[in-house]
């Protein structure tokens, strides 16, 4: 006569059960607890949690966006604008705080972002729009255009640069178009003014 031995599994053992359902029950009264918490804090300091919940509002909304930008379809265009200061110059962290120009890319996360593009096959052309009051030393400028052709050379995408006026009055003319220069085809408005001036 053989004998079976019936194996135990967590859904026919009490034990197991038991411990299960314990940690639904702590789950579910740490919920209603945080629950009863933020509630009863929201009472009591009503500016307060307001101030929190835009706060989480705007990170959520902005962390979001940055989520949905982030998809790359097949035969992308990637549109890159470059404006502003781009120099090392310590900045003032007050106005760090308050820029609202939270689309522009660091000079890393610029040279990254063209680098990275040459080697994703989702994108097929690079669309530089630059803008006039665009500063940037002798050396960022160097080491842009080199991302730029070697970009150019190694994934043989075109780059196209467009600007309303290309350059400006003073030193940092000579450094816009000496950066497009590395472009496929550079395109300007009709009306658009080409300074080479020093």
């Amino acid at each position: 006569m053989h004998s079976q031995s019936l194996r135990s599994t967590p859904a026919n053992n009490p034990s197991q059960r038991s411990i299960s359902q314990r940690a639904q029950d702590l789950t579910r009264q740490a919920c209603t607890e945080s629950i009863d918490y933020c509630l009863d804090f929201a009472r009591r300091r009503p500016i307060m949690a307001g101030l929190i919940a835009l706060e989480c509002g705007s990170w959520a909304y902005f962390a979001l966006k940055k989520f949905t930008k982030s998809f790359i379809w097949n035969h992308t265009v990637l549109e890159l604008e470059i404006k502003g200061d781009y120099t090392m110059k310590p900045k003032d962290p007050l106005q760090e705080l308050l820029n609202t120009d939270s689309n522009k890319l660091s000079f890393l996360e610029l040279l990254h972002t063209i680098r990275g593009a040459a080697t994703d096959n989702r994108v097929c052309a690079l669309l530089i729009r630059m803008e006039q009051d665009l500063v940037m030393g002798v050396a960022q400028a160097e080491e842009l255009r080199a991302a730029l052709l070697t970009f150019k050379q190694q994934s043989q995408k075109p780059i196209v640069v467009y600007a309303d006026n290309l350059g400006q009055w003073g030193q940092s003319a000579i450094r816009h178009y000496y950066i497009a220069s590395a472009a496929t085809k550079i395109y300007m408005s009709n009306d658009g003014l080409l300074h080479l001036g020093a």
